[in-house]
């Protein structure tokens, strides 16, 4: 699959989401607005939820991260699910 098939795929609202925000009301809001675009959403809470969920899904299309957390930062969390051998976008 391309990055235009990619693209598309994202824009119609299709695939797996891993919601990370540690702020509840925003990881609430944020989740309400990706369900309406019909996407399917894991939401957590903690970089470190978010690595287990990671490692038990079979697909993750986007993981979608605030960039600051306590303990590690959204581009750190990243950084590690892609040291997985996985990609997502």
């Amino acid at each position: 699959m391309g990055l235009a098939d990619d693209n598309a795929k994202v824009a119609r609202g299709e695939g797996t989401v891993l919601l990370v925000e540690d702020d509840r009301d925003l990881n609430l809001l944020a989740a309400r607005v990706l369900r309406e675009k019909v996407y399917t959403v894991i939401e957590v809470t903690s970089p470190h939820h978010a690595e287990e969920v990671f490692d038990r899904t079979a697909v993750m299309d986007l993981v979608l991260t605030d960039v600051v957390m306590p303990d590690m930062s959204g581009p750190q969390l990243v950084e590690q699910l892609r040291s997985r051998g996985r990609d997502f976008k």
